[in-house]
């Protein structure tokens, strides 16, 4: 019993170190957790819109900066580019909404281009190389 009322008080308390997002925890006796709210700074509507708009630019930005590269390496780059967008975007409507579900979602849409981003790195000249590429790729995530 005690040990779960620690791990959550722990889980309050070590959500001040991750940089942003604080953890309220509450407690109706010591095996009951009731909510967890995250906490985060408020987006006003103007915040978003300059927010959104920033994305959408820096995505743009950094597709033009794609185009002198070749073939695969840049699949890659603009992989790289994508992946950023969704992560930022993502994390721009959990601080909009802060619920724990929108965080939830932001945590896995990151985790998810990551790992595109990984599979598309996985160009070689033989089928053997990328085979052994995305099985490390998939032990790395770990999808065994």
């Amino acid at each position: 019993m005690n040990r779960l009322y620690i791990g959550a008080l722990a889980l309050a308390s070590g959500g001040a170190f991750c940089g942003g997002a604080v953890a309220q925890v509450s407690l109706v006796d010591r095996n009951t957790i009731v909510h967890v709210v995250p906490r985060t700074q408020f987006v006003s509507p103007y915040q978003y819109k300059a927010a959104k708009f920033r994305i959408a630019a820096e995505f743009e930005s950094a597709k033009a900066g794609c185009e002198d590269l070749l073939r695969y390496a840049r699949e890659a780059c603009i992989a790289n580019a994508w992946a950023s967008e969704q992560k930022a975007t993502a994390e721009l409507e959990a601080r909009r909404k802060r619920t724990l579900e929108a965080y939830w979602k932001a945590l896995m849409l990151g985790t998810e281009s990551r790992y595109s981003l990984a599979v598309k790195k996985c160009r070689g000249p033989t089928p053997s190389v990328r085979n052994r590429c995305l099985y490390e790729v998939t032990l790395s995530f770990g999808m065994t």
